[in-house]
């Protein structure tokens, strides 16, 4: 693939914690932080779809944990934040009943 082999390692023990994989699994780590853990994990799965729907789908994808990265960027400086939220918490109703119940 042209990607020098000092990029990337093949570890065959990797498990996720997540029952739906099904064949490759993938987890991006920055060797200089190790304590971030991994900041870009996924995989393949073909069975998910059928939990939500009468279907099998192939699929395979990602997630990218932002907040490691951030605090990361922050932390070496290359990120400074302007303001501070006084919100930890951001709800976000989806239908006009859960708009009501998260005003109470």
């Amino acid at each position: 693939m042209g990607i020098p082999d000092s990029y990337f390692r093949i570890d065959l023990t990797i498990v996720r914690g997540l029952d739906y994989y099904i064949g490759t699994i993938y987890e991006t780590t920055l060797d200089d932080y190790p304590r971030l853990g991994s900041v870009c994990s996924g995989g393949r799965y073909d069975d998910l779809s059928s939990h939500y729907i009468n279907k099998k789908l192939p699929g395979v994808g990602v997630s990218i944990g932002l907040t490691r990265l951030f605090s990361q960027l922050v932390e070496q400086d290359i990120v400074k934040p302007q303001k501070k939220s006084i919100a930890e918490v951001l709800i976000v109703p989806l239908t006009n009943d859960q708009f009501k119940s998260a005003l109470n």
